[in-house]
């Protein structure tokens, strides 16, 4: 079932299961995932946020979104109250829930945050770089770029956001995938707020391309530099900003690897 798929679902007032019985062959000692309500309903607000059924600005309307979620609207507000701690809803006084629109000082930081931990994350794959790992980063950039072309926003967003998670993953830092995925929800906002990721395909595809070759190339300096380069670079780009100061040096990483990228296609070598 995809994204969109389980949202609709939920909204249909499909019954969701809380736990579910262990299956055949299944460890005696493993107890089926036990979650509360609210917390089902902060995920069903998270995926609608991630397909674009709530979008950044928008209004909670509680009354409307607990008749079709099936539930009262104490777990619902109880949703919300979690969803706000975590930076994906703001709670107005006496004005009701919105989705959060990110200020550009937010989105910087959250951007730079990101730049960093991918950074790092592409200095340690680099230095343990197995083949396997590269094709399958390259069949999920190919994937990536057959979606984009298609004009399915919601998929294509997901495929390039599973691409740089996996980056994380791969890089086996616990802490670096943690720190990662607590500013994802952030992300997803700023590329909400700029559907200008969807219009770019073929820029997005050459940045993921470039980003490869650098992997490729087992230089762990070279990669940290071309992932923070590209990363800032492309937001900067998508707000339509000249590059601040204090990342100019970073984002003008990025010509050297255009350069080695182009070269290496020119040589047949990429």
């Amino acid at each position: 079932m995809t994204v969109r798929q389980g949202f609709a679902a939920a909204m249909n007032g499909t019954a969701v299961q809380v736990g579910s019985a262990p299956e055949g062959g299944t460890d005696l000692w493993s107890l089926p995932e036990q979650r509360s309500l609210p917390d089902i309903v902060a995920e069903r607000i998270v995926q609608a946020i991630r397909i674009g059924e709530l979008k950044p600005g928008d209004r909670v309307v509680e009354l409307q979104l607990s008749k079709r979620l099936g539930v009262s609207r104490a777990p619902l507000r109880e949703a919300l109250q979690s969803l706000a701690a975590r930076g994906l809803v703001e709670i107005r006084h006496n004005r009701g829930s919105y989705i959060r629109s990110l200020r550009y000082e937010d989105a910087i930081g959250m951007v730079a945050l990101r730049a960093n931990l991918e950074g790092f994350a592409a200095r340690i794959v680099a230095s343990t770089l197995t083949e396997e790992v590269l094709d399958d980063l390259a069949r999920r950039t190919r994937e990536m770029q057959e979606v984009g072309q298609s004009g399915d926003a919601v998929a294509y967003r997901e495929l390039d956001w599973r691409f740089h998670e996996r980056l994380c993953v791969l890089s086996g830092n616990e802490h670096l995938l943690t720190a990662w995925r607590s500013i994802s929800n952030l992300v997803w906002l700023f590329l909400l707020s700029h559907p200008d990721h969807e219009r770019a395909v073929p820029r997005v595809v050459n940045n993921h391309e470039m980003m490869l070759a650098a992997l490729a190339s087992r230089d762990p300096d070279f990669a940290e530099r071309t992932f923070r380069g590209v990363i800032l670079r492309s937001a900067f780009i998508r707000y339509g900003i000249e590059v601040p100061p204090a990342f100019a040096d970073l984002v003008a990483a990025v010509e050297t690897a255009e350069e080695r990228f182009v070269a290496a296609k020119g040589s047949g070598g990429g």
